[in-house]
């Protein structure tokens, strides 16, 4: 009976290189086509560079940046206060409206 070694790992064949970029390079323009239906060219330009600048409603950050990894909330009234953090920083929203923002300290 043949023994086969604990760590041997069937062989991968990969793709050429082009037809492995092809699907990013699709996806992104889809995603500007997206941003530039939604927004018109100038904004969807600076969405899609991932800038961030204070008037910008919730939505449109989310489409610069994704999703927060944690959202806190208040809502006194009729005022909406809400602090969004990333990885390193914090965006600060009252009535879906981006205000401010500023590094994480920890």
């Amino acid at each position: 009976m043949d023994k086969i070694p604990v760590n041997a790992q069937p062989a991968i064949q990969s793709q050429p290189a082009a037809q492995q970029t092809e699907p990013v390079q699709e996806q992104q323009q889809g995603r500007f086509s997206y941003l530039e239906n939604k927004y018109g060219s100038n904004i969807a330009n600076r969405i899609f560079s991932g800038k961030i600048w204070k008037g910008m409603n919730s939505e449109m950050v989310k489409d610069s940046w994704g999703n927060a990894d944690k959202i806190n909330r208040i809502i006194s009234g009729n005022i909406t206060k809400e602090e969004w953090i990333f990885r390193n920083t914090w965006l600060y929203f009252e009535n879906n409206t981006l205000l401010e923002w500023g590094p994480v300290k920890k």
